[in-house]
Order: C-alpha cells, then sequence, then structure tokens
C-alpha cells in the first residue's frame, strides 16, 4: 500500500467504505484515483489530487465509465470533489453517486466490449454505504 493510501485513510478517518459509495471487501485494498490531474499527464500522487477507491471495484468501474461516458466520468469526480471539500466522505453525496450509477447500468446492461466481456462485472453493481452518517 502506497504511504498516500496509509495517510488519507488515517486523515479521512476511512474505515471501509469509499469516495463512491462501494464497501471495502476482504481480499480488496483501497487504492489513490488521481481526481483532478490524471496520472497519464504527471498528476502527482499527493492528498490534494486523489481520493481513495476500492482496488477491484470502484476504481476499475469508473476507469470503466471513463472510457464509455466521459460527461458521467466527469460528474462522478465532481462529486467527489465536493466529498473533498466537505472534508468528509458524504451521505447525500454517495446516494447521488449510486443514482448516476444505476442510470449507467440500467443503460448499459447487455453492453459487451470488443473481446467480448461484459462493461458490467458483477461485483460493480453492488454498493453499501449503510455505515456512512
Amino acid at each position: 500500500m502506497k504511504p498516500i493510501v496509509r495517510t488519507m485513510i488515517k486523515k479521512w478517518d476511512i474505515k471501509d467504505v469509499d469516495f463512491m459509495g462501494y464497501k471495502k471487501r476482504k481480499d480488496d485494498i483501497f487504492t489513490f484515483h488521481h481526481l483532478l490531474v490524471p496520472a497519464k499527464y504527471g498528476g502527482p500522487c499527493e492528498e490534494w489530487n486523489g481520493v481513495l477507491l476500492c482496488g477491484k471495484t470502484s476504481h476499475p468501474y469508473l476507469h470503466v465509465i471513463e472510457h464509455i461516458d466521459m460527461d458521467l466520468f466527469l460528474y462522478i469526480t465532481s462529486l467527489m470533489i465536493d466529498e473533498k471539500v466537505m472534508g468528509r466522505i458524504d451521505l447525500d453525496t454517495l446516494k447521488e453517486i449510486d443514482n448516476v450509477l444505476k442510470q449507467f447500468e440500467k443503460e448499459h446492461a447487455n453492453d459487451r466490449f470488443k473481446n467480448k466481456k461484459r462493461v458490467l462485472k458483477p461485483e460493480f453493481l453492488y454498493r453499501d454505504y449503510s455505515s456512512i452518517k
């Protein structure tokens, strides 16, 4: 685990739910997602530039969304920026993220990539942010 991830877990008091409302599974880890300046453009792994996402669910899912629907990706990004400005993972924001993800899932339920793999992996569909108050 990167030092920045440990630092952010402690500072943000992250127990088991990430910035998109996904509960970390036992076989998963939190990963750093470049929020403002993407890694491909030299964005640093510094707190101001990122959020924590689950490495096996929300993080790859967000990049699938980025590939398919850039507007939705940018909207989710803006919601996570809002959480950073508030200084906490926010229940109302997680509900909004959940709502937009449900719409994406409805629209792309049967979609497949060129390699025939499903766009929506089963693990992408389950979010549990019930521990956030």
